[in-house]
Order: C-alpha cells, then sequence, then structure tokens
C-alpha cells in the first residue's frame, strides 16, 4: 500500500465562480483544501478581502486557487503593496481596481516558473481574473476558476445572461458549486458565498454541506 506524502504541498482542488448582476457581483466558492487525497481544511476561506480601507475605498475581494501557500502569500504582498499606494493617494481619491489587477500580473509574471496560483478579483463594478502566468482577462458576464470549473462552465455560459437580478446571480452561483462540488473530488465541504455591491457594501453567507442536495436536484 503506498504511503500518503504528509510533506506534500497543501493546494486548493477548488470551484470558483464569479457571476456579475444588476448592481454587483456574486462570488461563490466551495471550502475545502487538499494535501492530495486528504481534507487539511473543511472551511476553508478562499474569499478574502483586500482593499486597503473598506470605509475609502470599498470592498475589494480576491478568489484564489491553486497551491494556498502561494495563493496567499501574494494576496498579502498585493495588500502591503496596496496599503502603501493608498497612504500616497489625495484625499477622495478612488483606487483602480486595474491597479490590483497590475499588482496581482506583476507578481505571478515574475515568479511564473515558481508559483501555482491564479485568481479572480471584483469590486463590484468589475469583475477579472488573473492567471497563473500573469495574464489579466476581464469579464463581462462570469468568471471561474479550479478543478471543479470544468464540470459546470457550460452550465453556467447556458444561464447567465447580462441583466440578471441580485436573486438569479446567487442562485446560479450557488447551484453551480454545489454541482461542481458533487463531480469534482478536490471539491467538497459548504458553498461560501459573498455579494460584492457596486457601491463598495458586501455581504457573505454559507450554506451548509447537508443542503447541497435541494440545489443539485432543481
Amino acid at each position: 500500500m503506498q504511503q500518503e506524502n504528509v510533506y506534500a504541498p497543501v493546494s486548493m482542488g477548488t470551484t470558483l465562480i464569479g457571476i456579475r448582476y444588476t448592481g454587483g457581483v456574486i462570488m461563490a466558492s466551495d471550502t475545502w483544501t487538499t494535501r492530495g487525497t486528504f481534507v487539511a481544511d473543511r472551511a476553508a476561506l478562499k474569499i478574502n478581502e483586500i482593499s486597503p480601507s473598506v470605509h475609502d475605498f470599498g470592498s475589494i475581494k480576491v478568489m484564489r486557487c491553486g497551491n494556498a501557500a502561494h495563493s496567499q502569500m501574494v494576496s498579502r504582498i498585493v495588500k502591503n503593496y496596496l496599503t502603501m499606494h493608498a497612504m500616497e493617494l489625495p484625499h477622495n481619491a478612488k483606487l483602480s481596481l486595474d491597479t490590483v489587477l497590475n499588482l496581482y500580473k506583476s507578481i505571478c509574471y515574475s515568479n511564473k516558473n515558481n508559483l501555482s496560483a491564479a485568481y479572480i478579483v471584483t469590486d463590484g463594478r468589475e469583475l477579472a481574473s488573473v492567471n497563473t502566468s500573469g495574464a489579466i482577462v476581464k469579464h463581462a458576464e462570469w468568471a471561474s476558476f479550479g478543478s471543479g470549473s470544468i464540470y459546470v462552465d457550460g452550465f453556467v455560459k447556458s444561464q447567465v445572461r447580462g441583466d440578471l437580478s441580485y436573486i438569479e446571480a446567487k442562485e446560479l452561483a450557488l447551484r453551480a458549486v454545489s454541482l461542481a462540488i458533487d463531480s469534482d473530488g478536490s471539491s467538497g465541504g459548504n458553498v461560501r458565498l459573498v455579494d460584492v455591491k457596486s457601491t463598495g457594501e458586501t455581504t457573505m453567507d454559507i450554506v451548509d454541506n447537508s443542503r447541497l442536495g435541494e440545489f443539485i436536484s432543481k
């Protein structure tokens, strides 16, 4: 019997989905962090706040996938740079999402041979992604990453449209991640939902794994 390598890198075989609606963006993720076949964390937080000041600049959320240590450390570095950048901005100035994306791009591209991480970023007004090599893609309607996304990309593409309401976007994101958890052996746990409004406000909800069958069977 082959023994599990307990020193293997912790990765996030995961499902990340961001969907735009009229007035904001819904971000949804599963909550498993895995090390091979071992579930290291069944309630991981994969959606993080990177705004240097939610009061001054509104919420800027990032969803992470790939190697957990890589994605977390890069996000910490980006937030540190944003905090220093915010100190230099004039009073009432806005923080552009392009600034955030270019920081991720620069770090990922400079370390593309050593990093394994990808990101979906939003400020509630725009939705964009940055892959492992630092390529930036802006999305008009939706974005996805992770091992579970390949199981549900077609479903989301067939359901999404440019004028979704908040309820429609939330239900679509929840069902998509639930379906991915049902199909992908590396995605699991609960479904975490974060609503980022275009005004900068944000709320979080979590749907327990025991309820996911309701959304899979719809």
